[in-house]
C-alpha cells in the first residue's frame, strides 16, 4: 500500500493504491486525524482509484471518513466492493 497527499487551496487528497489492510489502515487513520487540523474548510477527497483491494477494517476507515465528510472518488470503485449490500439497497427501493 502506498498513499500519496496532495493540499490545495480549497482541496485536501489522500491518493491510495494497493491493499488498504493491516498496518495501512491504521497508518492512513493516523494521517487522516492528523491532516484534519489544518485543512479547515477544504473539501477532502479519498481517491480510490488504483486501490486494489481492502480488508474489513480499511472498508470501516473509508466509511468513518465519508461519515465524517470525505468524498469517496470514483464512488464506482466503492460500490463495486460492497456489491452484495448495494444488490440489497437496490431490491429494498424496488420493493
Amino acid at each position: 500500500m502506498e498513499f500519496y497527499l496532495h493540499d490545495s487551496a480549497s482541496l485536501f487528497q489522500f491518493q491510495l493504491k494497493g491493499r488498504l489492510e493491516g498496518r495501512w489502515v491504521e497508518e492512513l487513520e493516523h494521517a487522516w486525524r492528523t491532516a484534519q487540523s489544518v485543512m479547515e474548510g477544504k473539501e477532502l477527497v479519498v481517491d480510490i482509484t488504483e486501490m486494489t483491494a481492502a480488508d474489513g477494517a480499511g472498508m470501516a476507515l473509508l466509511e468513518r471518513m465519508r461519515a465524517s465528510g470525505a468524498r469517496l472518488a470514483p464512488e464506482a470503485a466503492v460500490i463495486r466492493s460492497a456489491g452484495s449490500r448495494l444488490r440489497a439497497e437496490r431490491a429494498s427501493y424496488a420493493g
